[in-house]
């Protein structure tokens, strides 16, 4: 959804540079803008109308909506105040270095040192370029994504992912023009351009078992919400309300009503009212104060890789109306 608000943000680009043309087609780039706003009008109406019905601060979602998630303190509270010009700095700061760690691994492999922060001003360096000579609208594109990167409140490497191909575009464009400047142009150009595809498809190939495989805390969530799930249909009513970090997933495997304490303000207690709360293998913050206030607690062994020892889920009853059976 980040990329679909990236991609609002082409479309004065795309107006003006159909204004900029000299010629009879310079109605084209205003009306193709109009056309996509236009698409986006519906969703963007049902979002606005979603939020103003939405609960005030957010407790289910990280953020509340888009706008309250760039412009207020806080990202789930469209209450809260403004970013002010130091939580901006912060913001780019820290945005900036995650960014920079991200070009530096994917592009080279590295996502420590110096040699990232490098990567990282050669990618702006070539966007600024191609901005200024060839005017395209993946050029566009990608510096408003970047923009938006820099300027959200949070960082993750899967939001570059959509933006990757658009800052290799100038990348290759920049190192075609340098080379055609050489003494040999069509021996530089051919250079200048298999160099940077050897090395990214060499990057990929050293990352390939690596990127392929699935992570062990993936297979741990995997089998430790599946054997909750099974006790939870097992021993409780359909009616029966859930708490757990992963509240839509149990949800799902239980076919009861469950939510999230990932994003409750203030922690636990607060938020929806529940009969269970299912904790582990991990330990929680939360759970000292929980295990305080419950009536019951199962504990419940997973075993998850036969060389491994089991995964312990706790689960806690609050009240009667969940009682296990």
């Amino acid at each position: 959804m980040l990329a679909a608000v990236g991609r609002l943000l082409v479309l004065p680009a795309l107006a003006l540079n159909g204004i900029l043309r000299r010629d009879s087609r310079r109605w084209q780039g205003p009306a193709l803008a109009a056309l996509a706003l236009a698409l986006h009008l519906p969703w963007m109406l049902w979002a606005r109308d979603a939020a103003s019905r939405a609960e005030r601060p957010a407790t289910q979602t990280l953020m509340f909506d888009y706008a309250t998630a760039l412009l207020r303190t806080d990202p789930g509270d469209p209450g809260s105040p403004l970013v002010d010009a130091a939580g901006w700095g912060r913001r780019v700061a820290d945005n900036s270095a995650e960014l920079a760690a991200s070009l530096g691994r994917c592009l080279i492999g590295v996502e420590s040192g110096p040699l990232p922060w490098l990567v990282a001003a050669a990618v702006t360096a070539s966007l600024v370029y191609a901005l200024a000579v060839r005017r395209s609208l993946l050029d566009w594109y990608a510096a408003a994504s970047v923009a938006m990167l820099l300027a959200y409140f949070t960082y993750t490497d899967r939001l570059l992912l959509p933006v990757l191909p658009a800052l290799l575009s100038p990348l290759f464009f920049a190192a075609e023009r340098l080379a055609a400047r050489a003494r040999r142009p069509q021996e530089a150009r051919l250079a200048a351009l298999a160099a940077p595809a050897v090395l990214l498809l060499a990057v990929a190939a050293a990352h390939w078992s690596e990127d392929l495989a699935g992570p062990d805390f993936k297979q741990q969530n995997a089998a430790t919400d599946g054997a909750a799930a099974a006790w939870v249909v097992a021993h409780t009513p359909p009616e029966a309300r859930l708490l757990h970090e992963r509240g839509p997933i149990l949800s799902i495997l239980t076919g009861r009503r469950a939510y999230t304490y990932r994003n409750l303000p203030g922690g636990w207690p607060g938020g929806p009212e529940v009969d269970w709360i299912v904790l582990g293998p991990k330990p929680s913050p939360i759970e000292p104060a929980v295990a305080r206030a419950a009536r019951e607690k199962i504990e419940l062994p997973v075993r998850w890789k036969p060389q491994q020892p089991p995964l312990v889920v706790r689960l806690y009853r609050l009240t009667g109306d969940g009682a296990s059976r």
